[in-house]
């Protein structure tokens, strides 16, 4: 097998303060060529696909920003496009099971790229040694990248109940929240020394209470 990505990007960040409340925002372009191609294939998978390579464009884009409206609230909201093509286990794996059920999946060389239309907001209050962050996104995904069972495939291994072939939905919707990032956990709140001129440093660690919430629902899924 044999897969190539070569990537470039652009990106910039603004920030503004006004009254002593920051304004931040900021864009990235991201473009990415794929190629991917299998040598010496397995009859049973070149039977499937007597063609195997494929290449293809990527692109990505990203603007958004966060106001500061308080000294302690904050509120940022991010749009952004992105889409990836499929990777090599999607497109070449053969008669194998990598999920989370025993079936067999076979990949698909043919697979378009998965599109991902997606709005992240999040609201940041924090406050002497307290923080407390929610994050919330929605997602429009078209050509989204699943599996679903192939009833004209035999499996390989007697105790697989069927396979599974890669495919795309035409479709698909993800909304839900996401826990802090790790990042966040520590930070370091500085207090002067007095009459020495020097700073004494607390370490404090977050407590995060988080609590990852994701529901996806797919169109022009095929019947199991």
């Amino acid at each position: 097998m044999y897969g190539r990505m070569d990537r470039s990007y652009d990106r910039a960040f603004l920030q503004n303060t006004t009254s002593g409340l920051a304004k931040s925002g900021g864009w990235c372009r991201d473009e990415e060529v794929n190629a991917s191609s299998i040598n010496d294939p397995d009859p049973s998978y070149s039977s499937l696909y007597p063609e195997t390579s494929s290449m293809g464009i990527n692109p990505g884009l990203s603007v958004g920003g966060t106001k500061n409206f308080t000294d302690q609230f904050s509120m940022g909201l991010w749009l952004g496009r992105a889409q990836r093509s499929g990777s090599m286990t999607e497109r070449f794996i053969n008669y194998f099971p990598v999920g989370e059920d025993p079936y067999e999946m076979v990949g698909n060389p043919l697979i378009d790229p998965e599109v991902n239309n997606q709005a992240d907001l999040n609201f940041r209050w924090e406050a002497n040694q307290t923080v407390l962050q929610l994050d919330l996104f929605v997602a429009y995904m078209q050509d989204f990248i699943s599996s679903s069972i192939d009833t004209t495939l035999s499996p390989k291994l007697p105790s697989s109940p069927g396979v599974r072939r890669y495919q795309n939905i035409d479709k698909a919707f993800k909304t839900g929240s996401l826990p802090t990032s790790p990042s966040d956990m520590w930070w370091s709140k500085p207090e002067p020394l007095p009459n020495s001129g020097r700073q004494l440093h607390h370490h404090f660690r977050s407590l995060i209470l988080a609590y990852p919430c994701v529901s996806t629902r797919c169109s022009d899924l095929p019947p199991e």
